[in-house]
């Protein structure tokens, strides 16, 4: 039987492309009957006008972001394609997807998820030895005791709101594990990491939390919300991020930092019950607002204290997001549909 080719183009982003390459796998592992060329582009941002933008977009509630346009223009074109894929599953989103599936002038959906990395990718010597001491940290707490702290691959925050964050932690006196980023250096868009701890928090936090807090730079996210003892995600709410954590039954507390996580905080606070709000405000500019640290110890001690609600849920839904993927569930159904099309040419 000839092959189909199958050409992907992902948005030159991380989180993007782990997801592609996740479900150009997936393709294969169901159907040998396909190659699969993958395009990879560079960012289409300058780094200098990225910092520029960043810097007008900080200061000027009225600024925009150039990239909500491209992302504008896009969505523009899903009309015009022959199909639309989409890592979720019709459970988790019932209303969206049947509004979408029952729209006229719409194309065809394929709702294919949960697709998530749970390999990883190779560690290094020094992140392998980082992860060892990470998962070991967490074999020595009690059962979602954690409160775990990512905010993605661009998520840092200036040293103020650093500060805050240590305040807030410390005084929630739950154990956390907190991935530290330091802001991207002038020219770039990637943060970095910081070398000494000392150096932004004060001794005072280090000292009385050296005994219940973890403090790294990369952290193996997968693994640590997969572990018994993570109770609560505080995250910015990319949409991969999302599906790992409910995967896991680990239940959200939102801090949407750009993009598109605005959309998905309020989805998970608002519609679907799976989130504490710690932010959830959809005024320009918002993003860069200052977060206190009574607001943070507030969200965290509730989650922790009177979450049991959220946690069930989350981990309902996790058996969910399992169960679609098997024969028969509504992600294997429409995968098995996708393909058949992809191979009739029907799409």
């Amino acid at each position: 039987m000839k092959r189909a080719q199958l050409v992907f183009v992902p948005c030159p982003g991380i989180g993007h492309l782990v997801s592609t390459v996740g479900f150009a796998e997936l393709i294969l592992e169901r159907n040998e009957n396909f190659l699969i060329t993958m395009l990879v582009i560079n960012h289409p941002y300058d780094p200098s006008v990225n910092s520029y933008v960043e810097s007008l977009v900080a200061t000027h509630t009225q600024i925009k972001d150039p990239a909500y346009e491209t992302f504008g223009a896009l969505g523009r074109k899903y009309k015009e394609s022959n199909g639309v894929i989409i890592n979720t599953f019709s459970e988790l989103e019932s209303h969206a997807v049947n509004t979408l599936v029952a729209g006229d002038d719409l194309p065809s959906i394929f709702t294919v998820g949960t697709l998530i990395d749970h390999k990883g990718k190779g560690l290094s010597g020094s992140e392998a030895a980082k992860r060892d001491e990470i998962m070991k940290w967490l074999d020595d707490q009690q059962e979602n005791s954690v409160v775990f702290l990512c905010f993605g691959s661009q998520g840092a925050f200036r040293e103020e709101q650093l500060k805050e964050i240590a305040i807030g932690l410390e005084r929630s006196g739950q154990p956390f594990l907190w991935a530290v980023r330091k802001p991207p250096s002038p020219g770039e868009i990637v943060p970095g990491y910081y070398t000494r701890y000392d150096e932004i928090f004060p001794e005072e936090f280090l000292e009385k939390t050296k005994n219940i807090g973890g403090l790294c730079g990369w952290a193996p996210q997968v693994e640590v919300l997969a572990h018994r003892a993570v109770g609560a995600f505080v995250s910015h709410c990319g949409w991969n991020s999302t599906l790992e954590s409910l995967w896991y039954g680990v239940p959200i507390i939102t801090w949407p930092c750009y993009g598109e996580q605005q959309i998905n905080a309020f989805q998970l606070v608002k519609d679907l019950g799976l989130a504490v709000e710690l932010t959830l405000d959809f005024r320009r500019g918002c993003p860069t607002d200052f977060v206190k640290a009574e607001d943070i110890t507030k969200a965290v001690r509730y989650m922790m204290e009177q979450g049991s609600e959220y946690r069930d849920k989350a981990k309902a839904t996790g058996e969910i997001a399992k169960q679609v993927l098997l024969e028969g569930g509504s992600s294997y159904v429409a995968f098995g549909r996708l393909i058949e099309q992809w191979l009739g040419n029907k799409l």
